[in-house]
């Protein structure tokens, strides 16, 4: 889901020709770009993919967002980036120094964390959710917490909340360490963990 991360879903795909193999999914948001990648055993069993939605929301009730470029899925939270101020990673999330980006969080019931942690630079850093700002000074390498409480509404499975976070500076890491090619200006690293 967008073209700019890792894949947002990965599938082991049991299929013996002539078969069949299917699952749902969902997007909470509009995504303007979705791809599907074939592993080489199934790309060689040359098989059709077919797409049935299964329910599709009114354009008047969906959220409207800046366009979907980049997507992951960490654990039971998944990450829609907006803009091209972000970028996730494996483990987490580079948020671009100096610029604030828009992140849509699906997660399931419950309190999470977000750590946030600074690069090389001392960096001020502002999370909006819920119309409610939290902001947190990192020195650099430093990291701290803020808790993201879920609703916990009965029958609810995971929502998804739109997730603001401004930074103040970054680094570009060609410019101080030897050997990166690396010209992002990178303002904090983020990623998610379950609350106790």
């Amino acid at each position: 889901a967008g073209r700019n991360s890792p894949p947002l879903q990965t599938w082991p795909v049991a299929l013996t020709p002539p078969g069949s193999w299917g699952r749902a999914f969902t997007l909470p948001v509009d995504v303007g770009f979705v791809g599907f990648k074939a592993s080489e055993a199934v790309a060689a069993a040359a098989p059709q993919v077919r797409l049935t939605p299964q329910r599709i929301v009114d354009v008047s009730q969906r959220p409207r967002t800046p366009a979907v470029l980049g997507s992951a899925t960490y654990g039971h939270v998944v990450v829609l980036v907006h803009g091209e101020d972000a970028w996730p990673e494996r483990d987490g999330i580079w948020m671009r120094g100096r610029t604030t980006a828009t992140l849509t969080v699906i997660a399931p019931p419950g309190r999470r964390a977000l750590l946030l942690r600074a690069g090389a630079v001392q960096v001020d850093v502002v999370v909006s959710l819920d119309g409610r700002d939290t902001a947190v000074t990192l020195n650099p390498g430093e990291q701290r917490t803020v808790d993201l409480a879920w609703p916990t509404d009965a029958g609810t499975t995971s929502s998804a909340r739109q997730v603001r976070i401004r930074t103040s500076a970054g680094f570009v890491p060609a410019e101080i360490e030897a050997g990166s090619r690396d010209r992002r200006l990178l303002g904090v690293w983020l990623a998610f963990a379950p609350v106790p």
